[in-house]
C-alpha cells in the first residue's frame, strides 16, 4: 500500500486487490468463480508468505503502528458467510465479497492498540511479547459462529529482523570469516611450556640424534702438544710401557745408532784417560780419522756431553707423541630440559630453549710417534731418535691399539639458546591448518654451558702424559657439536625443531586474526568452510571426530541463518567494563584467563544447516510400545503398526481413523538457528553487556499422520500438527569431563514446545478458536487432548534430536601435541562472554 495515500483511494485499492483474490476481475491465475458451491469450508493467508522478513520497509508492514497488513481468501458454504468469521491471531477479519479478508494486526513488542498490554487469550501472546523470539506467527481461523469452532486453519511464520537489521534468514554465503576463535595469553602459554617441551624434539629423540649425530661425525681436530725434554707438560712415556713398538724398524734403527754413539762415548773416554787414539782404531770401525785426531782434552768433552754413556736398553728411551688427532664419530642429546615461552609486542610466540646433557664421542689417535734416548744430561749431545711413521703404527698390531683412543667422551652439561627466537603463526598451505616459522635465523642459535666436560677414559689418552693434550684436543669439538647442534635444529628452516613442535601444540586450531588487528595476544581465526556434501569436511576442525549423516539427498540443502559478528570481547580498542583497557592476560569481565575460545552463531547456524537434510529433522517417527501406552505383553522393542486400535491408546479421537496403515511423517519447513540478541527495546530490561542470551529456535516444525485411504474432506492427511520450539537462553558449553573436547548444549530449563493442529480429519473432535471463546459452555477439550498425545509422543524424541542437531562441536579440551606429549593440560571453563554473535569461553589450563 502507498504510504500516505487517501482513504478513499485506499479502499479501492485495497477492493481491487480482494476482486483479484476473489476472481471477480480476470486477475491472472484466477480459478475461484463466484457462487461456486463449496465442499469445505477453507481459509488461506495470501500476504505475506511463510518466512517472509518483517523488517523495516517491507510492504505489508506498519512501522509506525508496528502492525501487519494480512490478506487472504476463503470458501465458505454458499449463502453461508455470515455464519463465519475470520480470526488472525485473535482479531476479526470481516469477510468481502464471501471470499476475502483484510485485516491490521499487532506484531508487537508494543501491545495492541487501545488495550496497553497483551491479552493472555490471544494465540501465541509469548511470542510478541519477548522480542527475542524472533519468529513471529500469524494464525488464521475461519470459524462458525453458531457452534464456535473452527471450520478451518492456516497458519505462516515471519523472521522478524527488526530487532537486528543484519541478520539473514536465508543467507547464501558459501564460507563464514571470523567464525571460530582462540586467544591465548602470556600466562596460558606459559601453562603450556610443559606439554609443549615433552613434545621435543621432533618427530623423536630417537630420530633427531639419528641426524644429529650425522651432522656431527666425521669432524677432524688435530693438537701439537709440547715434547721438549725440560718440560714437564711433555707427552711421552718410557718405552717399555709401548706396545709392540719394538716391532717398528724406527725402534731397530735407534738401537743401532745408540749403540754407535755409546762406542764412540767409550773411545773417548779412554782417549781422555791417556789411551793412543790410534790404537782404538780396530777397536771402533771408521772412527780411525776421528781417533787419530782426538787430542786428549777434546776427547774429555766430548765423553762428557755424550748422551749415550750407558750401554743402550729399552729403560734408556721414551716414546713421544708430536700429533693428538681426533675424529668426531656421535652425538646424543639427552632431552630438553625446558622451554620458555612468550608472546612478544607483535604477537608473536618467542621461544628460548635449554637442554640436557649433550653425549658425544671422538675417536681419538697418537700420531707422529718419536722414540728418542731419555736419559737427560745437562747439555748432552747427539741423542738418537727415530720417527715412527703413521703407516707402520697403525700397520703394527699391538702398536696401533695403544695409539688409538676410541670413544673419547665430548660432552657439555646442556645447550641454551641465549636469545629468544621468534616464531610466526601463518596460515598453512593446506586449508584449515596453520604454520609456525621462525621468522629469524639466529647465529648461533645454541651456545655450550660453561662446564664443558671432557674424558679421555681408560687406555693411553687417560695416560698422566697424554691426558691434559687429549683433554685440549677433546674441547676443540665443542663448536662442531654446537654447530651440530644448530643445523639439526634448524633443518628446514623456517621448519624448526621448535616450529614443528608448536604446530602440533596448537594445530587444533585454525589461523588467522581475530578481529581486525593483531593485539599483544595471540589470536587465531578458523573460517568456517561450506560443506556442500561433503559433510566430513568438518572433522578437521579442531582435531574433531564430527560425523554428518549426508544421507537425505533427496532434500535440498537451504541457505542457513546468518547475522555477522560485530563485537569481539577485548578486540582492537575494546574496553573494560567501567572504561578500563583491556590487557594482555585479562578478559572483558577483567578477570584473568589462561585460553579463550570464541564461537559465532553464524558457525553453529552453518552446522544446523549442515544436519539440516538428516534423519535428524526429517524421519518418519516409529513409536514403540511404551510410546503408544499399549497393554503389557507388548514388547517394548516392537515397532507396532499404526491404526485407529494403536493410535486410540494416546487419544481416543485416534479411533476415528478409517486407514488401516498410518506413518507419521515429521519434517521441518524453516531452518532452526541460534541468535544472540542486542540490547532491547525499552519494554524489557537491559542486557548487560557480556551476558546477552543465546537463543535457540525453530518454528512451524510439522507433523502429519498420513494414511493410506482418504478420510472425510478427501485427502490422505488425517492430522496436521505444528511445532514451534523455543529456548530463550540456550545453553552451550565446554564439557567438563577431562576427554571430551566438544561444546556440550543444554536447555535453559524454561524451554517452549508449543504444539498447533492445523488440519484434522478426527470425528468428533472439533477444533475450536485460538482465542478466548464467548459466554456459555467451554468448548470441546478434545482438541487440547489430542494435542497433549501429540506432544507426548513428539516432545521428548524432539528434545533429543534438537540438542543432536548441535552436538559435537568441536572445542579444545586438551593440549598434548596431538598425542607426541607425555605431559598435557585441559582446558577449564571459567566464564563466559555472549554478545554480538560472539560466544566466547575464558578459561584455565589445568593438569
Amino acid at each position: 500500500m502507498a504510504a500516505g495515500a487517501p482513504p478513499e483511494e485506499e479502499k479501492k485499492m485495497r477492493l481491487k486487490h480482494f476482486l483479484l483474490i476473489c476472481g471477480l476481475t480476470a486477475g491472472p491465475g484466477s480459478t475461484f468463480v463466484k457462487g461456486q458451491p463449496s465442499s469445505r469450508p477453507s481459509v488461506a493467508i495470501s500476504q505475506p508468505g511463510h518466512g517472509f522478513e518483517l523488517a523495516e520497509g517491507a510492504a505489508f508492514y506498519d512501522i509506525a503502528n508496528q502492525t501487519v497488513h494480512v490478506l487472504g481468501v476463503v470458501e465458505v458454504p454458499p449463502g453461508k458467510a455470515s455464519d463465519y468469521v475470520v480470526l488472525v491471531n485473535g482479531f476479526s477479519a470481516p469477510i468481502a465479497g464471501g471470499c476475502c479478508f483484510d485485516v491490521e494486526i499487532p506484531i508487537g513488542p508494543a501491545p495492541p492498540a487501545g488495550m496497553g498490554f497483551w491479552p493472555s487469550w490471544l494465540p501465541y501472546a509469548s511470542f510478541f511479547t519477548d522480542q527475542h523470539h524472533i519468529q513471529k506467527p500469524i494464525l488464521a481461523e475461519l470459524v462458525h459462529v453458531p457452534t464456535w469452532t473452527t471450520a478451518a486453519r492456516t497458519r505462516i511464520v515471519l523472521f522478524d529482523k527488526r530487532q537486528d537489521g543484519e541478520i539473514e534468514s536465508q543467507y547464501g554465503g558459501k564460507a563464514i570469516s571470523r567464525s571460530l576463535g582462540f586467544e591465548l595469553t602470556w600466562s596460558g602459554l606459559d601453562a603450556l611450556e610443559q606439554t609443549h617441551v615433552s613434545s621435543l624434539p621432533q618427530p623423536s629423540l630417537a630420530r633427531f640424534n639419528e641426524d644429529l649425530a650425522g651432522n656431527f661425525s666425521g669432524q677432524v681436530r688435530v693438537h701439537n702438544p709440547v715434547t721438549e725434554y725440560a718440560n714437564p707438560e711433555k707427552a711421552c712415556v718410557d718405552l717399555a710401557s709401548v706396545k709392540n713398538i719394538r716391532a717398528t724398524a724406527a725402534y731397530r734403527d735407534i738401537l743401532v745408532e745408540a749403540g754407535l754413539l755409546h762406542t764412540s762415548y767409550h773411545a773417548a773416554k779412554q782417549i781422555c784417560e791417556g789411551a793412543d787414539p790410534t790404537d782404538l782404531i780396530n777397536l771402533v770401525p771408521g772412527l780411525g780419522l776421528v781417533a787419530s785426531g782426538l787430542v786428549t782434552f777434546a776427547a774429555c768433552e766430548y765423553a762428557d756431553q755424550s748422551c749415550v754413556k750407558e750401554l743402550p736398553r729399552d729403560k734408556h728411551f721414551e716414546v713421544c707423541a708430536a700429533e693428538i688427532r681426533g675424529v668426531s664419530e656421535d652425538l646424543r642429546m639427552e632431552g630438553i630440559d625446558s622451554v620458555d615461552l612468550a608472546l612478544n609486542d607483535d604477537a608473536v610466540v618467542d621461544a628460548r630453549t635449554r637442554t640436557l646433557r649433550l653425549d658425544g664421542t671422538v675417536d681419538g689417535a697418537l700420531r707422529r710417534l718419536l722414540i728418542r734416548w731419555s736419559v737427560d744430561h745437562q747439555g748432552c749431545m747427539l741423542r738418537p731418535q727415530a720417527r715412527v711413521s703413521d703407516n707402520e703404527v697403525t700397520g703394527t698390531p699391538g702398536l696401533n691399539t695403544w695409539a688409538s683412543c676410541p670413544a673419547l667422551e665430548v660432552d657439555a652439561i646442556l645447550a641454551r639458546t641465549d636469545d629468544h627466537q621468534s616464531y610466526a603463526v601463518r596460515p598453512g598451505r593446506i586449508p584449515e591448518t596453520l604454520r609456525v616459522e621462525a621468522s629469524s635465523r639466529l647465529d648461533p642459535v645454541f651456545s655450550l654451558d660453561d662446564g664443558e666436560l671432557v674424558n679421555t677414559g681408560a687406555g693411553t689418552c687417560g695416560e698422566e702424559a697424554f691426558r691434559g693434550h687429549v683433554e685440549t684436543m677433546l674441547k676443540e669439538f665443542h663448536d662442531p657439536m654446537r654447530a651440530a647442534l644448530d643445523a639439526t635444529w634448524e633443518q628446514g628452516y623456517p621448519r624448526t625443531q621448535q616450529a614443528r613442535a608448536l604446530d602440533l601444540l596448537f594445530s587444533r586450531f585454525q589461523t588467522g586474526v581475530f578481529g581486525d588487528s593483531l593485539t599483544v595476544d595471540l589470536r587465531y581465526e578458523m573460517p568456517f568452510e561450506n560443506l556442500d556434501g561433503t559433510a566430513d569436511r568438518i572433522q578437521g576442525a579442531l582435531g574433531s571426530d564430527v560425523k554428518l549423516n549426508t544421507g537425505f539427498g533427496q532434500f535440498k540443502q537451504p541457505t542457513f541463518v546468518y547475522s555477522p559478528p560485530v563485537i569481539f570481547p577485548c578486540g582492537p580498542g575494546a574496553m573494560l567494563p567501567g572504561g578500563a583497557a583491556c590487557s594482555g592476560d585479562r578478559g572483558y569481565f577483567g578477570n584473568p584467563f589462561h585460553v579463550s575460545y570464541s564461537v559465532t552463531t553464524g558457525a553453529l547456524n552453518q552446522v544446523l544447516r549442515e544436519r539440516y537434510p538428516t534423519a535428524l529433522l526429517f524421519s518418519t517417527l516409529e513409536p514403540g510400545c511404551n510410546d503408544l501406552n499399549l497393554p503389557a505383553g507388548c514388547d517394548p522393542n516392537d515397532r507396532p503398526p499404526l491404526h485407529a486400535l494403536t493410535l486410540g491408546n494416546l487419544h481416543p479421537a485416534f479411533g476415528s481413523i478409517s486407514s488401516p496403515n498410518v506413518s507419521i511423517l515429521m519434517r521441518p519447513t524453516m531452518l532452526p538457528f541460534t541468535w544472540i540478541p542486542p540490547d532491547p527495546q525499552p519494554q524489557q530490561p537491559p542486557i548487560q553487556d557480556g551476558r546477552a542470551p543465546l537463543t535457540y529456535q525453530m518454528s512451524q516444525y510439522e507433523i502429519q499422520f498420513i494414511g493410506d485411504t482418504n478420510g472425510p474432506d478427501g485427502t490422505n492427511v488425517w492430522l496436521r500438527v505444528l511445532l514451534d520450539f523455543y529456548d530463550p537462553d540456550f545453553e552451550m558449553n565446554i564439557a567438563p569431563e577431562r576427554d571430551n573436547n566438544r561444546l556440550i548444549p543444554g536447555y535453559s530449563g524454561r524451554p517452549q514446545w508449543d504444539f498447533t493442529i492445523v488440519s484434522s480429519q478426527l470425528a468428533g473432535c472439533p477444533l475450536v478458536p485460538k482465542t478466548m471463546p464467548p459466554p456459555g459452555p467451554p468448548p470441546s477439550p478434545c482438541e487440547a487432548g489430542v494435542t497433549a498425545a501429540v506432544q507426548g509422543l513428539v516432545r521428548p524424541l524432539m528434545e533429543e534430536r534438537m540438542l543432536a542437531m548441535l552436538q559435537g562441536f568441536p572445542a579444545p579440551k586438551h593440549f598434548d601435541a596431538m598425542g607426541k606429549a607425555p605431559w598435557d593440560v585441559r582446558f577449564s571453563q571459567a566464564d563466559k562472554f555472549q554478545w554480538g554473535q560472539v560466544i566466547t569461553y575464558y578459561g584455565r589450563l589445568e593438569r
